[in-house]
């Protein structure tokens, strides 16, 4: 499923601390890092989900975590066939 539904760690908050990073079928999943454990999952985004969203193969259309902005945060970056696309890292607003 890894191809399918990525999971990956980064500092997706600056804190110094590698949180998880989850690609679902209906968006991106967070746990934050305390140090010890982890938060529960929040939906960051609904945006980079494998098939209605347009993303459907790790290994055709790669989906990491970097930081093109160079704000400290770990950012998801994808590279599609019409070009390469990046999220700020922040959750979804509810």
């Amino acid at each position: 499923m890894q191809n399918v539904t990525p999971r990956m760690v980064g500092d997706v908050d600056a804190d110094g601390k590698a949180d998880v990073v989850g690609i679902a079928y209906d968006g991106v999943y967070v746990s934050l890092s305390t140090g010890s454990s982890f938060t529960a999952r929040q939906l960051w985004s609904t945006y980079w989900g494998p098939y209605w969203q347009g993303w459907p193969d790790q290994e055709l259309l790669p989906r990491m975590l970097g930081d093109p902005n160079g704000d400290g945060q770990a950012d998801l970056v994808g590279f599609a066939n019409s070009g390469g696309y990046s999220s700020p890292a922040e959750p979804t607003a509810e």
